[in-house]
């Protein structure tokens, strides 16, 4: 099977972790995050990321929250649809919709491979806080 339909189907975060270019490993979104990503065959991918432990928002209504609630729900979920190509060994998503605007219209690569039955995706290093972040995000099929 090539590496494009083994990317097809449901897929269940396992881990999110980025490292330093002095070694030093930290959990973006905790050291148990939750997440699902699907890859479809007709090159559609949605993918949610949320945080460890979230706090609730009071309430019934989201949208009328106190803003401190509501950056901190923002601040906490990754979430975004896109199309997908795979090229060789990178994953091309290109975004059509996302919780953060600023990814709307843009390519994100994704380096990916199989490990052990699992899909690890690693985006290209970021600058943050004066210091270089490699990310890996390890997922495992559900279906």
């Amino acid at each position: 099977m090539d590496d494009a339909r083994q990317l097809v189907g449901r897929w269940r975060l396992v881990s999110w972790t980025a490292v330093d270019d002095e070694g030093r490993v930290e959990h973006p979104l905790g050291d148990r995050p939750q997440g699902f990503a699907v890859f479809l065959p007709d090159g559609w991918a949605a993918v949610q990321v949320a945080a460890t432990d979230r706090p609730a928002i009071r309430g019934s209504d989201p949208f009328a929250a106190p803003e401190a609630e509501q950056a901190r729900a923002y601040a906490t979920y990754l979430a975004y649809v896109a199309r997908y190509e795979v090229r060789q060994d990178v994953v091309l998503l290109k975004v059509e919709m996302s919780l953060w605007p600023n990814q709307l219209g843009t390519d994100q690569v994704r380096r990916y491979r199989f490990h052990d039955d699992d899909l690890v995706l690693q985006p290209p290093p970021v600058e943050f806080s004066g210091r270089r972040l490699s990310h890996e995000l390890r997922w495992r099929r559900e279906d």
